[in-house]
């Protein structure tokens, strides 16, 4: 057989099956790497958005609990709360203090008329997140800072979205454009 310009040349059954096989082979590697390199991706942008769901939820408690321990020392002395959300001042200049304020007040529900004297019957609502804190995995919910009126005690708690909405009325918390 001579193989020139204006001639085909023809291959055995062999080495076309062998051709396909690893034609086939190929496409495997490669469908098999681009699924690896999807789910790994995938997997990454879950670790992240977990990661930032609670590290807000941690940023959100530690605020929360300056504030209660604000609270406590107030009432320890037997002053009245504070007409603002307190927030911690060490440390902290002037600009960065006046920007913590805003965003706590965006952030935060503050009843400054909450009813703070011992012995009433129930636990009042202090402040809380104005929305919940969304989770990619676990439920949805929001701090609350709540005054045990049995104890005098000030506690932060986190109560899931489906319990703060059965709860809010009793608490005495009604965030303005939220019914």
């Amino acid at each position: 057989m001579t193989t020139g310009p204006g001639t085909l040349e023809r291959q055995s059954p062999t080495a076309g099956s062998v051709e396909l096989r690893t034609l086939r082979e190929r496409s495997r590697r490669v469908l098999r790497s681009v699924l690896m390199i999807v789910t790994v991706s995938l997997v990454m942008v879950a670790v992240v958005v977990i990661n930032r769901d609670e590290a807000s939820i941690r940023s959100c408690a530690q605020r929360m609990e300056a504030a209660r321990q604000v609270f406590q020392t107030l009432q320890d002395q037997g002053l009245p709360p504070p007409p603002t959300l307190p927030l911690p001042t060490e440390g902290v200049d002037a600009d960065e203090h006046r920007r913590l304020v805003r965003e706590l007040q965006s952030h935060v529900y503050y009843d400054a008329i909450f009813d703070h004297r011992p012995g009433t019957s129930h636990d009042v609502g202090v402040c809380c997140c104005r929305e919940p804190h969304a989770r990619l995995i676990g439920p949805d919910g929001r701090h609350v800072l709540v005054f045990d009126t049995q104890t005098g005690k000030y506690a932060v708690l986190w109560l899931r979205d489906t319990e703060f909405a059965r709860r809010a009325g009793e608490l005495g918390l009604r965030i303005p454009g939220e019914d």
